[in-house]
């Protein structure tokens, strides 16, 4: 009914003295009235009650959340006149579009891959380079090259006619030793701009590929080598920003990765199977120059990739990306560098995918964990009481990281690394000294007689049941397939989309509507824009909230 009738039988119901009062405020007096709110069922004419505020929100409220929620910035003039025109479709459509909507996904991901791995150290302590006095210089090689933990001469550098270095004694009277000290040269290093040089002590700045004893200097061994230096623009050493470009740029790499799949529109499975991948400069740089032997605490080896794949970049061409192809045994985000960076150990990555994707922490009962005093002598934790009630599932899924080496991002290939090897089984049943392959990679000690089985077992093939092997032979894309067939991971993805962009967790009668969402997924082809779109379209999202 029209607000000026409804005002008219209204006032005529009531005493004259209430009706010259509303005649002189009027529909100001009107709300007055109407603002009775529950006490209304008690009003005698209840056709004169004020109708409930509207449940849904108002077309300016409704572009603005759909704009804020899907670009991360306020909706322009034309989102509104397209919304006050109910044009809704083509609302949705241009939010879901826009380069804006790409870089939230991006950003939605970084909350469930944490890619931040700037604090992780890529480099071997050896190869790092110091400052002091404006000469750079290798603090953890000097007593190799010098005698004593001590930089050069600063002063150029001079050569016998026999070609080697022209170095002065030195004695130290703090340490008690005399060394031998040479001057710097001038090197523009590959961190640098082409143009700029600095003074490197000349020990540190050879350039040789293999030293007079035969060692490649590029090499895990080189490193103890006097006769080797960080190579040709110091590109086997590290100085300046360079771990942390290099890091930047494996997380970059990831977010590429997903911008690349929602920008195209592509099944959301790929984002765990795909094999594509992004490289720029400084990660090319790494990869070829430093990665498989000049790493550390993360290491790089073996490498997962073939290097001859890599373009022709140069460490400068940070601002340079160019996508690639690795290998087969890769599994999209599951074993990209950041990930594999951020989360060390096999079960770490099974506990993230697990969290994140298919909705399934890893927890203990509610009712608590009984104390078993022998629990440790069992060393099997899918048995072990305390432990069996998440390593029974935690261990078989961190198996489809089998192959890929913890605390490093190295590839186990089956042609090196068979599931048993007879070496490291004569080795750890003789009590001799083991091939460096087996003390890292395969079991060569039992501490119990349940363990013994194990000895010549690659790590992670002990304790795995048969029906368990597969998944390290076939790698985390078998999980990602697994999940999308049995329906955890599209319902996983439902829910937590639904809850991001609502800001809430469901309610229990939302249930439905998300198992709805997650099999409208499922028959869309696994596209995310799709997912949204419904989420968005819906009168869940659109109520006041």
């Amino acid at each position: 009914m029209p607000l000026s009738h409804r005002s008219t039988e209204l006032s005529s119901s009531l005493t004259p003295r209430l009706t010259g009062r509303l005649r002189r405020f009027g529909t100001a007096a009107l709300a007055l009235v109407c603002f009775a709110g529950p006490a209304a069922a008690e009003v005698p004419n209840e056709a004169l009650v004020c109708p409930a505020d509207p449940i849904e929100l108002d077309p300016h409220r409704y572009a603005r959340s759909l704009s804020l929620d899907l670009t991360g910035a306020g909706p322009t003039d034309v989102d509104y006149q397209l919304a006050e025109e109910g044009e809704l479709d083509a609302l949705i459509d241009g939010f879901l579009e826009s380069e804006g909507f790409v870089s939230r996904m991006v950003r939605r991901h970084d909350a469930l891959f944490w890619p931040n791995i700037t604090n992780v150290n890529l480099s071997n302590a050896r190869i790092g380079l110091g400052v002091t006095g404006g000469i750079y210089w290798s603090r953890n090689r000097s007593a190799l090259y010098r005698g004593d933990t001590i930089e050069c001469l600063n002063e150029p550098a001079t050569w016998r006619e026999d070609g080697t270095l022209e170095t002065q004694p030195y004695y130290n009277a703090a340490t008690g030793k005399t060394s031998q000290r040479e001057g710097y040269v001038e090197v523009v290093p590959y961190w640098l701009p082409a143009t700029q040089s600095v003074k490197v002590c000349a020990f540190d700045a050879q350039t040789a590929a293999t030293a007079p004893s035969g060692l490649t200097c590029n090499s895990r061994e080189g490193l103890n080598d006097a006769g080797c230096g960080c190579g040709p623009e110091l590109q086997w050493c590290q100085g300046g920003t360079a771990n942390r470009q290099v890091a930047e740029a494996m997380a970059e790499d990831l977010h590429k990765r997903v911008a690349a799949l929602i920008r195209e529109d592509r099944p959301y499975l790929e984002l765990f199977t795909s094999t594509r991948a992004y490289v720029n400069g400084p990660l090319v740089h790494f990869l070829r120059h430093r990665a498989e032997a000049l790493t550390a605490n993360f290491r790089f080896d073996p490498l997962p990739i073939d290097v001859s794949t890599l373009p022709d970049l140069h460490f400068r061409d940070a601002a340079t990306w160019v996508e690639i192809e690795l290998p087969p045994h890769h599994a999209g985000i599951l074993t990209s560098w950041a990930f594999l960076a951020r989360f060390q150990t096999d079960r770490a990555r099974a506990n993230r995918f697990y969290n994140a994707f298919l909705c399934q922490p890893f927890q203990p009962p509610t009712t608590g964990i009984p104390i078993d005093p022998t629990a440790a002598l069992e060393p099997d934790l899918q048995k072990r009481a305390g432990c069996k009630y998440c390593h029974a599932l935690l261990e078989p899924s961190a198996s489809y990281w089998g192959r890929w080496a913890e605390t490093s991002a190295g590839y186990l290939a089956p042609v090196t690394h068979p599931p048993f090897r007879e070496d490291c089984w004569t080795c750890a049943k003789l009590g001799t000294a083991c091939p460096a392959v087996c003390r890292s990679d395969y079991v060569v000690a039992a501490a119990t007689p349940t363990e013994v089985p194990n000895l010549g077992k690659m790590t992670w093939y002990a304790f795995r049941r048969p029906e368990h092997e597969l998944n390290i032979e076939k790698g985390p894309r078998l999980l990602a397939y697994q999940t999308i067939v049995d329906g955890r991971l599209p319902t996983c993805v439902a829910r937590t989309t639904a809850e991001w962009l609502l800001g809430r967790k469901l309610e229990e009668g939302e249930k439905p509507w998300a198992d709805q969402l997650a099999t409208d997924f499922a028959a869309d082809g696994y596209r995310i824009k799709s997912l949204v779109r419904a989420i968005v379209s819906h009168a869940t999202y659109r109520r006041v909230r």
